[in-house]
């Protein structure tokens, strides 16, 4: 749930859903729940809530906050798990939507390009271009590394939302790169045009915090012209990598 007031919501789901929250979030109430998310996590969650015949888990995240992950990656968590399909619910504040919609959207162009560089060649397979992506979550997370989540989730993901995934950034690609990158229907491929200038427009497509992480610095469009096509996949998975160490 993407609210306006962190404070208020929980409030008022504290009076209907109290059982929904537990440990120190059941005991500290809405004021330490409201700190937590200011100062360290800016998504809180309530798994396994029993609705009907199904159990659920849901989070909730400040507008303000949901705005910042989407462009700075500050947090992956959640920037990574809108890189997936999902299903929005309608928002009662039009405005409030349309900015919610266009921030998922640059989100998932910003992996989209990260995926490129990953990957880094001329003629990338639909299928590993859409694996990277899904996989930007999982790299370098602690709980995946020790198999609390499936390794084969990711083969899970792409199996079942294939076509989905496919949609998403096919459109992505030709919405917003399709001077620099193409589809091939044939070849099922994504194909770069010149890969030397690509490298110079998909960079400014790379979020800030993954730019931080690479240079430890200000970051100099000079220093990576420098970088060749082998370094490229280790740099920005290595970088990622780090990011969801710090997320996870």
């Amino acid at each position: 749930f993407i609210v306006e007031n962190r404070y208020d919501w929980h409030s008022l789901n504290f009076e209907m859903n109290k059982d929904h929250y537990s440990g120190l979030g059941y005991y500290g109430g809405p004021s330490y729940i409201n700190t937590i998310q200011k100062h360290l996590f800016h998504v809180h969650y309530n798994p396994m809530i029993s609705i009907d015949e199904f159990y659920v888990k849901y989070g909730i995240v400040s507008h303000v906050d949901f705005m910042k992950e989407m462009y700075s990656w500050e947090n992956f968590s959640l920037a990574g798990r809108l890189h997936k399909p999902i299903v929005t619910l309608d928002a009662n504040n039009l405005l409030l939507k349309g900015s919610i919609e266009r921030s998922i959207d640059m989100n998932r162009q910003f992996a989209f390009a990260l995926s490129v560089f990953i990957n880094y060649i001329k003629e990338i397979p639909e299928q590993m271009m859409l694996e990277t992506i899904v996989s930007h979550s999982y790299s370098g997370d602690i709980r995946f590394l020790l198999n609390a989540e499936s390794n084969g989730k990711i083969k899970g993901i792409l199996e079942g939302q294939y076509e989905l995934l496919s949609e998403i950034y096919r459109k992505i690609a030709k919405e917003n790169f399709s001077d620099l990158i193409e589809f091939d229907e044939m070849r099922q491929s994504y194909i770069i045009k010149d890969i030397e200038i690509a490298k110079e427009k998909f960079i400014d497509y790379i979020p800030l915090k993954i730019i931080n992480i690479i240079t430890g610095k200000q970051w100099l469009k000079e220093e990576f012209e420098k970088i060749n096509s082998l370094e490229m996949n280790y740099i920005f998975t290595k970088a990622l990598k780090s990011l969801n160490k710090k997320s996870s």
